[in-house]
C-alpha cells in the first residue's frame, strides 16, 4: 500500500473516531504535522512516517498500531490530563515540566489500559517497540529523563551509564506513586519530592532540558482509578521512600558512596533492570514486556474480533480552523517507495520515548 496523502488521510479518518470515543470529547479531530501531540483545543497533531524508530524498517501493520497507540495516548491527555495544572507545571521551569510530563504520561496509561484493555494493547506494543530498538539515550540528563520515560511507560530502565541508571532507581519509586495518583495535582506533589533528591537536582541543573511546548489537558478532567497492581506497586514504593529516610544520617547524604545501607542498595537493585536478563518481578501487567517476537500482524488479527475502544462514531470530521489546515500541508513520505531516510522521529510521549530526546510526544 502507498504511503501517499490519500492513505493519511483515510488513517486520519480512522483515528478520529477512535479519538472520539475514547476521549469522550465529539469535538476532537486530528490534523497533521510535524510532531506528534495534543492541545487544549481538542485538536490531536499527528506526524507522517514511514518507521516508528529511525532506520528501522516498521511494516504497515507496525505503524498502524503505532498510530493507535498514538491517538490512544493522547486522547487519554484529553480525558484525564488537567490544564490547571499542568500550567503550573509549566511556571515552574522545563525541569518540573519534564517531570510532570513524564510521570504523567505513565498515569494516564495506565488509567486507559484499565478502562479500556484494547487501548492498553496498542500502548504496550508501541511502548515495547520503541524499547526494544532505541539505542542511544544520550548522556547527563538527557538520558536520565529519557531512562525514567521508559520505566514510566514501560516499567523498566534501558542500558545507560550506571551512574544514570541509579538516579533513576532513586526516581523510580516516586513514578510509581504518581502513577497511582487520581489526578494530575498530585502527581505536581510527587515532582516535588523527586527534586528533594540532590544528586537529581544537580544533575537537571548542570545540563536543563528544552522546555516541552504548548498546553495539554482539559479544565474538567476525569480521575482516574489505578489497578489493583498499580496501587500495590505505589504501596510497595512508599515503603521503600520509607526505608531509605529511615537509613539517611543527618549530615552525611544518602547519594554520596558508602552512605546507604545494604538494605536500601538491595532495594535499587530490584528496580526496573532491563536488556532481557533483568527481573521481571517489578513490572505490572500494564506495563509488561512483550517479546520482542510479538507479532504485530497476529494482533491486528486479535482485535478483528474484538470491539473496539467504544462504538465509533459516524459522523464525519469537523473542519479544521486555519491553522489547523495550514499544518495539514505538511510533506508526507515518498509514494510507495521505502525511503533509507525514514522521516524524523519525534515520538516523545506516546509514549512515549525518542531517540531525538526525552520528551513525550510533547503530549
Amino acid at each position: 500500500m502507498k504511503l501517499d496523502r490519500h492513505f493519511f488521510e483515510i488513517l486520519r479518518t480512522r483515528m478520529e473516531n477512535i479519538l472520539r470515543a475514547l476521549s469522550g470529547n465529539r469535538k476532537a479531530y486530528i490534523i497533521f504535522g510535524d510532531r506528534i501531540a495534543t492541545d487544549i483545543k481538542n485538536t490531536v497533531t499527528l506526524n507522517p512516517r514511514d518507521s516508528i524508530i529511525p532506520g528501522v524498517k516498521a511494516s504497515l501493520a507496525e505503524l498502524y498500531l503505532f498510530y493507535k497507540a498514538c491517538t490512544a495516548h493522547e486522547g487519554s491527555h484529553i480525558r484525564y490530563t488537567s490544564l490547571t495544572a499542568w500550567k503550573k507545571a509549566c511556571k515552574k521551569g522545563p525541569i518540573f515540566q519534564h517531570l510532570t510530563n513524564i510521570i504523567e504520561d505513565g498515569r494516564i496509561e495506565a488509567a486507559i489500559s484499565e478502562v479500556l484493555p484494547g487501548a492498553g494493547r496498542w500502548l504496550k506494543f508501541n511502548n515495547n517497540y520503541i524499547f526494544n530498538h532505541r539505542k542511544d539515550y544520550g548522556t547527563g540528563s538527557q538520558a536520565f529523563l529519557g531512562g525514567l520515560v521508559a520505566y514510566s511507560v514501560v516499567g523498566q530502565i534501558p542500558k545507560v551509564d550506571p551512574k544514570i541508571t541509579r538516579l533513576i532507581k532513586l526516581a523510580a519509586p516516586y513514578v510509581d506513586i504518581g502513577k497511582a495518583a487520581a489526578s494530575t495535582e498530585e502527581v505536581l506533589d510527587v515532582v516535588e519530592e523527586i527534586l528533594t533528591i540532590p544528586e537529581i537536582k544537580e544533575l537537571l541543573e548542570s545540563m536543563p532540558p528544552e522546555p516541552v511546548e504548548g498546553d495539554k489537558g482539559t479544565l474538567n478532567p476525569e480521575k482516574s482509578t489505578p489497578s489493583v497492581k498499580t496501587k500495590s506497586r505505589a504501596e510497595k514504593a512508599l515503603t521503600i521512600i520509607s526505608k531509605r529516610k529511615s537509613d539517611k544520617k543527618p549530615d552525611k547524604p544518602v547519594g554520596e558512596s558508602g552512605k546507604e545501607s545494604e538494605d536500601t542498595v538491595g532495594e535499587l537493585d530490584k528496580i526496573g533492570e532491563s536488556g532481557g536478563k533483568s527481573s521481571r518481578s517489578h513490572t505490572t501487567d500494564e506495563t509488561e514486556t512483550c517479546s520482542s517476537k510479538t507479532s504485530s500482524d497476529k494482533l491486528l488479527a486479535d482485535e478483528s474480533s474484538s470491539e473496539e475502544p467504544s462504538k465509533e462514531l459516524d459522523e464525519s470530521p469537523e473542519e479544521p480552523s486555519k491553522d489547523s489546515k495550514e499544518s495539514d500541508e505538511k510533506p508526507f513520505p515518498e509514494d510507495s517507495k521505502e525511503s533509507d531516510e525514514p522521516s524524523e522521529d519525534t515520538l516523545s510521549d506516546s509514549g512515549s520515548e525518542s531517540d531525538s530526546g526525552p520528551e513525550d510526544k510533547d503530549t
